[in-house]
């Protein structure tokens, strides 16, 4: 019973706490809010404003007239800020740098008797425009907004008039209504002179494909469109805009001629590049960066044989690659997948332009592919048919090594050097008669080591300063031969003939064996016995 009680008297406790609530606060909202209608009361024809953040919370009559003649397209707060602002220039920086709680009146700068005073009261922030005298408050500033909307308005016909575009308005019919002065210029130039004596308003269109009538909820439609002026044999280029109004049709034409003039040089040097690519006979294909085929010349399907119904699909390099494969155009690997991670790889190589390879076809050709990278993350590859490159590089290296299989199976040591008295050619009987293993390629062996080598197996000769003298005559030259002897006591002929190109062939021919001349040195003298005996 008592636990009843108590409960009932705390729900009544807490009731009239809230309702204590309630009322406070219905209190301090009809105080606050009726401080402008107390004011607007006092003088009707005040404007004042009062904010919360960016948000109106309330109005007097005056200043919502105010409110109502202003843009939708932005907060009250903005809008009245935009509007007072060119009034009062430095009102936004006063009501941005105004603490949390203060006042301040800012004077308008031409006229005393205007004013804009700020009241700030935490959030909340009070702008009443003021006037000497508050009758004409609101008269007063909707002068001023009408005098700003006149000069707005001469302002906007100042620059639609001396606009270099061409810009003009028609009705729903298609007929000229207004029109700036660079439309009228070239409505003048459009017609002979004596066309124009007695027109007030240029009855013919200039542009006789504009669009009309347009659609009210149509989008504005830009388009290029030409002009012939009278007299002139070249067109004038415009974009012209045409957009929907609430009569008719706004038009507006800017100069093109410079684009155009670009454009048709663009197109004359693709059309020169194109035709440059067409008569070479280096097959090229361009993958964009999507890596699918961009553009290619006749070359490229002439040499892999892909047909153009194929390649006019835009192939991706994946599926010519497959396509090349099953044509037997691509070089015929153990490993078919390891190949195409090596050929994917090939775009990272194209990229850098490092990407140079001889595809051996099965058939015999040879093709060089040479991958390059373009603007815009593009690859261009070069397809080049080298095979009678190739063919003449391995006759010319297979008549090398023949002519060096000759040379090595003759008895003789020879040797052959150039003009600049470097060693082109020696065969194994040299390299074994001199005891020094030497090749064309030792680039450091020259006719000067050699004389040297010559020299310290050989007993003292002449010889070797004229073989000197004569590999570096520029007169004409003979051959010649003499008999030198080796420290081991053998005698070599000795060789020595021009040839071709200012070189030098010196020949090593043993005259007697070593045996034999052991044999002679060791072989007893019969003539100094027969004087002994």
């Amino acid at each position: 019973m008592v636990l009843g009680e108590t409960l009932q008297l705390l729900i009544v406790v807490f009731m009239a706490i809230g309702l204590a609530l309630l009322l406070y606060r219905f209190a301090f909202q009809r105080s606050h809010g009726h401080a402008l209608t107390r004011e607007a009361r006092a003088v009707p024809n005040l404007p004042v404003f009062l904010f919360e953040g960016q948000t109106l919370i309330d109005a007097t009559p005056a200043a919502q007239t105010i409110v109502d003649r202003m843009p939708t397209n932005e907060s009250e707060f903005d809008a009245l800020v935009g509007f007072l602002a060119p009034l009062f220039p430095s009102l936004p920086v006063a009501i941005a740098e105004m603490s949390s709680n203060g006042a301040q009146n800012i004077v308008h700068p031409d006229d005393e008797t205007l004013s804009v005073r700020l009241l700030r009261d935490g959030p909340r922030l009070r702008l009443t425009l003021d006037s000497a005298q508050h009758v004409d408050a609101t008269l007063r500033y909707k002068e001023l907004e009408e005098d700003a909307f006149r000069k707005e308005a001469e302002t906007h016909k100042t620059i639609c008039q001396n606009a270099p575009q061409l810009i003009w308005q028609e009705n729903n019919e298609g007929q000229v209504v207004w029109a700036n002065a660079t439309y009228l210029r070239y409505a003048d130039l459009h017609v002979r002179a004596d066309e124009n004596i007695g027109q007030a308003w240029p009855k013919k269109r200039l542009f006789s494909d504009a669009p009309f009538p347009i659609a009210h909820d149509a989008l504005p439609l830009t388009k290029r469109r030409s002009l012939q002026l009278h007299g002139e044999e070249a067109e004038h280029w415009f974009n012209v805009t045409s957009m929907p109004t609430a009569n008719g049709a706004l038009h507006y034409a800017i100069d093109a001629n410079e684009i155009m003039r670009a454009e048709e040089s663009q197109k004359a040097f693709v059309t020169t590049i194109s035709n440059t690519f067409a008569q070479l006979s280096i097959g090229l294909a361009v993958f964009d960066r999507k890596r699918r085929l961009a553009s290619y010349n006749p070359a490229f399907g002439d040499l892999t044989g892909l047909p153009a119904s194929f390649l006019v699909g835009r192939p991706s390099i994946e599926i010519v690659l497959d396509q090349l494969r099953e044509m037997r155009k691509l070089p015929e690997p153990k490993d078919y997948s390891s190949f195409r991670e090596q050929f994917s790889a090939l775009e990272t190589a194209a990229q850098q332009g490092t990407y140079v390879e001889n595809w051996d076809m099965p058939d015999g050709q040879t093709y060089r592919v040479t991958g390059k990278p373009h603007p815009g993350g593009a690859l261009a590859f070069l397809f080049e048919d080298i095979t009678a490159e190739i063919s003449l590089t391995r006759r010319f290296r297979s008549e090398i090594e023949t002519s060096q299989a000759v040379i090595d199976s003759m008895p003789d040591a020879i040797a052959v050097f150039s003009a600049s008295q470097s060693l082109v050619i020696s065969n194994v009987a040299y390299s074994e008669m001199w005891a020094d293993d030497v090749t064309p390629d030792s680039i450091a062996y020259d006719l000067r080591i050699a004389l040297r080598q010559w020299k310290s197996g050989c007993v003292s000769s002449a010889v070797w300063r004229r073989i000197e003298s004569f590999a570096g005559s520029l007169s004409e030259r003979e051959a010649w031969s003499e008999t030198v002897v080796l420290k081991d006591g053998r005698q070599v002929a000795c060789s020595v003939t021009p040839l071709k190109g200012s070189m030098t062939m010196v020949k090593f021919t043993p005259r007697t064996t070593r045996s034999l001349t052991l044999e002679k040195l060791t072989a007893p003298d019969f003539a100094l016995q027969q004087r002994k005996v």
